[in-house]
Order: C-alpha cells, then sequence, then structure tokens
C-alpha cells in the first residue's frame, strides 16, 4: 500500500490531474479501523500545509478514540 501511495505522489509530480483526489480518498480511509495508516506522508508532500491540518484532524480523531494509541513527531520532522 506505502508502494501505491508513492506512485499517487509520483503521478501528481508529473502533472496527473486526479493523483491528489485518489489519494485524499484513501486517506480518509485511515480513519477505518481494518485500514493501516498509508499516505499521510505523500498527502502532506502534495498538499503541505493543508495535507499536515487533514493528517493531524485524522490522527487526532484515532487518539481522541483510543486512550490506548500513540503517536511520534516523525511526519512532521520529515516535512
Amino acid at each position: 500500500m506505502y508502494q501505491r501511495c508513492d506512485l499517487v505522489s509520483y503521478f501528481h509530480k508529473d502533472g496527473a490531474p486526479d493523483a491528489q483526489k485518489h489519494l485524499n480518498i484513501r486517506s480518509d480511509r485511515n480513519k477505518l479501523a481494518e485500514y493501516e495508516d498509508c499516505g499521510s506522508a505523500q498527502l502532506i508532500e502534495m498538499d503541505e500545509i493543508n495535507g499536515i491540518l487533514k493528517v493531524a484532524e485524522y490522527v487526532g480523531e484515532i487518539l481522541f478514540n483510543d486512550k490506548d494509541k500513540c503517536e511520534d513527531s516523525w511526519i512532521i520532522d520529515a516535512f
């Protein structure tokens, strides 16, 4: 799945008009328990500050709903 997200990022860099839309759809699924967290770094790379805000929103929602989960700062550090 991570490789697919990387490919979408490359397509976006090459000017594919729908690439970001598809990555947004994928990242929206990260809120669901059965989906792994994937595409966050690529979303931030594509959409910069708006990507950070979107990732922060769904990570915050996950942390709020599951007190045993934790998150580190790697994604912001990498950005």
